[in-house]
């Protein structure tokens, strides 16, 4: 598996700038597993003095004595070591100006909270007096943004950089794909999300069902197992997260829909919600026009792999561990329009905040907008309605949209447009000046694609 380096160049450079800056540099950088951690920091230090130590779930003790050899390789005097604190005190005066990277940090405090506090004393007393530039890496979302953000922490502040690595958009993943034509590629980057690894498991030169065929409808592929994988690194309870990812992705996205969907309580499901939001893997949406305190509001996931798996993988896993890919493609087909929709909205969403000050959806009773695109600026809002089928929409669906942006409220005296996105063009004869219809090759052209 050949892997690109794309679209990263905004952590580097941060990475490299505080590299040249003076004394102490100590830096966090987190985000949940396969989003390229350790492809951004291993391509960092290529052309610096860096040594790379990768913690395991091992005792304190084990992971010193690995660390130690290490170090040593790299020149530095083999230590005896109880503790890290002992290790850095001994290491430091032989460091020299070296990038020193621990990944999996988690591993280090899950096995003895005690390294907190270590690497407090690290970060004020011996790395003000040497020229190391420590990077702590962790993929455990929760405690490791705790560990940078909570006042109780130990290294609340004590950070020079804390850095999230997030998702690629589509306009990055097109760069792993730059020979697919642009409907292929939302679909692809529908079905995988924004983390470039699990593009590598994707061949250019298969067709789409070829490729989901060959990962996620195979039992022994990282990408059908991945997504308990990820959930028990996570959480304890994986089978409520799992009802509950599940019942989101089939459209129960109340939290009373939710509930009913796995049997619970309604006043039972928000602590699950919390901890889903703070992994990045659902998003509480409000109304676009939503009054302060109000409570309206659904749950989306946030994550379009975690998406497509529960709706494609989930449902068929009794038939894709008996082999019978035929059936698993046979609903694929069936489905995947209805997906694609709401995927698509997602995505433009995306590119549409790119050049608005507020992005979002909007609901009244049964009416229903796709994208309200708001300019606080120029006082411009544009209200944004998509439809990615097959067949041609007639332009006559304007007239509908500008009856429901009626309802959308606090628009007074903003200019407006209405937007109207199909992938497979237009019929009819609808035009005005503030009227928009694009179709695909418009939305490659409007969004550099």
């Amino acid at each position: 598996m050949i892997r690109k380096f794309v679209n990263r160049e905004n952590e580097l450079a941060v990475l490299n700038r505080l590299h040249r800056e003076a004394n102490p540099k100590f830096i966090l950088v987190y985000g949940r597993r396969r989003i390229g951690k350790t492809f951004l920091l291993k391509h960092f230090i290529q052309d610096k003095s860096g040594i790379y130590l990768l913690a395991q779930r091992r005792g304190i003790r084990e992971n010193i004595r690995t660390f130690a050899g290490l170090l040593a390789e790299h020149g530095i005097p083999d230590v005896h070591a109880e503790t890290l604190l002992e290790l850095f005190s001994k290491i430091a005066p032989y460091a020299g100006k070296r990038v020193i990277i621990i990944d999996e940090f988690q591993y280090l405090s899950e096995a003895d909270p005690a390294v907190l506090s270590d690497f407090q004393y690290i970060a004020d007393e011996i790395l003000p007096d040497s020229e190391i530039t420590l990077v702590l890496c962790g993929s455990s979302m929760g405690m490791i943004e705790r560990m940078g953000t909570e006042l109780t922490s130990p290294l609340y502040g004590r950070f020079a950089a804390r850095m999230k690595i997030k998702r690629m958009g589509l306009r990055s993943i097109r760069l792993l794909h730059p020979s697919l034509p642009l409907e292929q590629l939302i679909r692809v980057y529908a079905t995988l999300g924004g983390i470039p690894l699990y593009h590598n498991y994707f061949d250019d030169n298969k067709t789409y069902e070829q490729n989901v065929a060959d990962t996620f409808f195979s039992s022994h592929h990282p990408l059908y197992s991945e997504v308990e994988f990820l959930l028990r690194q996570e959480v304890r309870n994986v089978s409520t997260y799992m009802g509950i990812l599940g019942a989101i992705a089939n459209g129960k996205t109340r939290v009373s829909e939710i509930a009913n969907a796995i049997y619970f309580h309604a006043k039972d499901i928000p602590k699950y919600m919390k901890t889903l939001t703070a992994l990045d893997l659902v998003h509480r949406v409000q109304p676009i026009d939503a009054r302060a305190g109000s409570k309206t509001s659904i749950y989306l996931l946030s994550d379009h792999y975690f998406r497509f798996w529960f709706r494609f993988v989930s449902p068929q896993q009794s038939k894709i561990e008996m082999y019978q890919t035929n059936e698993a493609l046979a609903y694929l087909r069936k489905e995947i329009t209805g997906y694609m929709g709401y995927a698509v909205e997602d995505i433009v969403t995306e590119l549409f905040r790119e050049r608005y000050t507020r992005v979002g959806k909007w609901w009244h009773r049964e009416e229903e907008i796709d994208l309200v695109a708001v300019d606080e600026v120029e006082r411009t809002v544009t209200f944004v309605e998509i439809k990615w089928r097959s067949q041609p929409v007639h332009r006559k669906i304007v007239k509908k949209l500008v009856a429901k942006s009626k309802g959308v409220r606090g628009m007074e005296g903003y200019d407006r447009k209405y937007l109207v996105i199909s992938k497979a063009g237009f019929s009819g004869k609808v035009e005005g000046e503030n009227l928009l219809f694009w179709g695909i090759d418009d939305l490659a052209r409007e969004f550099n694609l």
